[in-house]
């Protein structure tokens, strides 16, 4: 399976290509007046609004500061009733992609329910673990209800 490596809160992660959209240099974000802290803001692409969550502060770090490794992931969140938008995940580090051997997938042998978005452990063609970031757990229900699903057609 090949995975996006990206960094949050210092701790380098995968992702699943199959789940990604698209990759970009982070835009400006336009800032949400009493938006929880992880929402980092929305821009457009497309003609579309993307809301984008903060990896960093989603992983219980500082805020993700702008820099030129600086990444905006977009993939696709779906409600509980099928209905599905883009998000953008706000990463400092984006690297690359790696294959990762399906069979070599471990779970980390401690349950963490306060973290449903983190999923098993493989190891890395450079020799670390890498933990797969699960899209469909990323957002709590809480940030799931705060995501507006009725998202405009794309005007290209």
């Amino acid at each position: 399976m090949d995975v996006l490596t990206l960094q949050a809160a210092g701790v380098r992660y995968g992702l699943e290509l199959s789940a990604v959209q698209g990759v970009i240099v982070r835009p400006p974000l336009r800032p949400l007046v009493d938006a929880p802290a992880w929402a980092a803001g929305v821009f457009r692409l497309r003609g579309r609004l993307i809301p984008v969550v903060d990896l960093n502060l989603l992983h219980g770090g500082a805020p993700s500061r702008p820099s030129y490794a600086a990444r905006v992931v977009i993939v696709t969140a779906t409600a509980p009733g099928g209905r599905s938008r883009s998000l953008g995940l706000l990463a400092e580090h984006v690297t690359d992609i790696v294959s990762v051997d399906e069979r070599t997938l471990t779970s980390p042998g401690i349950a963490t329910p306060e973290t449903p978005w983190l999923g098993a452990l493989a190891p890395s063609p450079q020799g670390d673990l890498l933990q797969l970031v699960n899209v469909a757990g990323l957002l709590t229900d809480e940030a799931r209800s705060r995501l507006v699903f009725d998202e405009e057609p794309p005007r290209d």
